[in-house]
């Protein structure tokens, strides 16, 4: 929906961050899911997943510099858990990617 915003104002560089961010969120997604199915859990449905009150086109960067930055706190607080070798390092890796997107609100630094 941002994308879409800040393509009709003509603001391609928000488009080209927000497709990243994008991006990299829905691979984590992936990930996750898939060492979920792995151990046999049951994964939350997302059809009802709604778009936040506080997503404002003209105020994204705010908004989502708070979210990553929520989301770095998650990635730390994980890492204090017991986790398997294969796990630590992967939420490693979202955590670099996190750091990554606070600091630059773009995306595209997840490794495959």
């Amino acid at each position: 929906m941002f994308s879409a915003e800040g393509e009709e104002q003509g603001i391609l560089e928000d488009v080209v961050a927000l497709n990243g961010l994008l991006a990299d969120e829905q691979h984590h997604l992936a990930r996750c899911t898939v060492g979920l199915v792995e151990l046999g859990e049951e994964l939350a449905q997302l059809s009802d997943a709604k778009l936040p009150s506080d997503a404002v086109y003209l105020a994204w960067q705010e908004v989502a510099r708070i979210r990553e930055r929520k989301e770095i706190a998650r990635y730390e607080e994980m890492l204090q858990l017991e986790l398997d070798a294969e796990t630590a390092k992967m939420i490693c890796s979202f955590l670099e990617t996190e750091l990554e997107h606070e600091q630059h609100l773009a995306g595209k630094y997840t490794d495959a």
